[in-house]
């Protein structure tokens, strides 16, 4: 069977001739087989993407026909180029190389020499696919950005898959985002595969309102195939939040020294570093979380509560708009903007928050997780006490948390307002 030869050309009759006289007896002549769009082995003339791009994947040369700019003819020239084809560009006289790609090698021709331009081109061919005696360096890549995976590098992938051990990991509660070995890979629950020979294999998971989980994961995870985690809630009325922080801090040190990548253990240290006042090293602390894990929506809250906790507004209002754009199944984004507009004295932008919240189930159940009720929230008492807002409030608290009690008037019951 022979070499197949995929030739991208506009069907156009006016180019009927250089296909017939010019193109197709040059590619035979160096012993491939032509192909084109409208070949009827192909199924006719409306070939869908799918086969155009398996034509161009299996094709050892293609040449692409560029007079006239056909749109379709510059599309699959593309997907050529990124499939690391050879590819030999034809170009009439009379027409000017587009932009973009007019560094790269072209053959002109005239209509009125098509004989010319089939030996050119069955000369051109046999340099481009290394049968020339002359020319036997490889084609030029003009994209080396371009990477794509070879049949040789599927099967290896395949088979390094085939020897990890896969593990299914849970986390209570259900909206904990779950990092492996420093990446994203969940939240609630995960399907992880690992290689246990590796030098190391982490689990960590986080989410508001619990301390971290960071590991190493040991033998017996491995052979029991799963692995439960559940995390410690951080608000207890029996213990003060800060010296059960203080309790962790060297082991936060130890683990960050071992995994400098981290984002779990980021931002627990820079809630740590907040909570006691180091703003300086905090803030460096969440840059550096920033840096490393800029799509998680906590790293963003984080620098959030940098500056809510200041009472810096605006600013934190800008991170928060972000958390809150960023994902939509965690309550955490929409509750810091309802207590930032809430102390800008907003207030019908402030309601507006809670009951997006409401609109989502899995947000809903990550407020729960929580276990606080929205009154208790010292950054709502300008919504508590102003008389037009004060019903409506009460209104998307039982929404949220249907058994809440009343609110004390004058009190908050002890929670703090910091939220991380």
């Amino acid at each position: 069977m022979k070499a197949r030869c995929f030739v991208l050309r506009p069907f156009d009759p006016n180019f009927q001739n250089v296909w017939d006289f010019a193109i197709r007896p040059a590619v035979k002549r160096a012993g491939l087989d032509p192909w084109d769009g409208r070949e009827e082995r192909l199924g006719g003339t409306n070939m869908i993407l799918k086969d155009i791009s398996s034509q161009i994947w299996n094709a050892k040369l293609v040449i692409a026909e560029l007079s006239s700019r056909n749109p379709n003819v510059m599309y699959e020239l593309g997907l050529a180029h990124a499939a690391k084809k050879p590819v030999i560009i034809l170009l009439e006289e009379s027409e000017e190389a587009p932009f973009d790609i007019a560094h790269i090698r072209y053959l002109r021709y005239r209509k009125e020499f098509l004989k010319s331009l089939q030996d050119r081109l069955f000369e051109r061919i046999l340099s481009t696919i290394g049968k020339s005696a002359i020319h036997t360096e490889e084609p030029p890549d003009f994209f080396p950005e371009l990477r794509i995976i070879t049949p040789e590098v599927v099967d290896e992938i395949t088979y390094l898959r085939s020897k990890l051990v896969p593990i299914r990991v849970t986390v209570t509660p259900s909206c904990a985002d779950i990092f492996f070995n420093d990446k994203l890979v969940g939240y609630g629950y995960a399907n992880i595969l690992v290689n246990e020979w590796a030098e190391r294999n982490t689990i960590s998971a986080s989410t508001v309102g619990f301390f971290e989980y960071h590991r190493q994961l040991e033998t017996e995870d491995v052979e029991r195939g799963s692995l439960e985690i559940s995390l410690e809630r951080v608000y207890d009325r029996n213990a003060d939040v800060v010296t059960r922080q203080l309790k962790r801090v060297p082991t936060w040190l130890r683990d960050r020294r071992r995994d400098p990548r981290n984002p779990v253990l980021m931002r627990a240290i820079s809630n740590y570093l907040l909570m006691i006042g180091e703003r300086d090293d905090a803030l460096d602390e969440i840059k550096d979380l920033l840096r490393t894990a800029p799509g998680w929506y906590l790293s963003l809250n984080q620098m959030g509560f940098y500056h809510g906790i200041a009472r810096q507004l605006d600013p934190a209002l800008c991170w928060y708009k972000r958390v809150a754009a960023m994902c939509n199944h965690h309550y955490i984004g929409n509750y810091n903007l309802a207590c930032i507009y809430s102390l800008k004295k907003e207030f019908d932008t402030a309601l507006n928050h809670p009951y997006l919240i409401a609109s989502d189930d899995s947000a809903v159940k990550s407020i729960r997780d929580v276990n606080h009720n929205l009154s208790r929230d010292p950054d709502f008492l300008n919504l508590i006490q102003n008389p037009s807002t004060r019903d409506r409030f009460r209104e998307i608290e039982l929404l949220l948390f249907p058994n809440s009690p009343e609110p004390e008037q004058g009190a908050q019951s002890g929670y703090d307002g910091y939220i991380f």
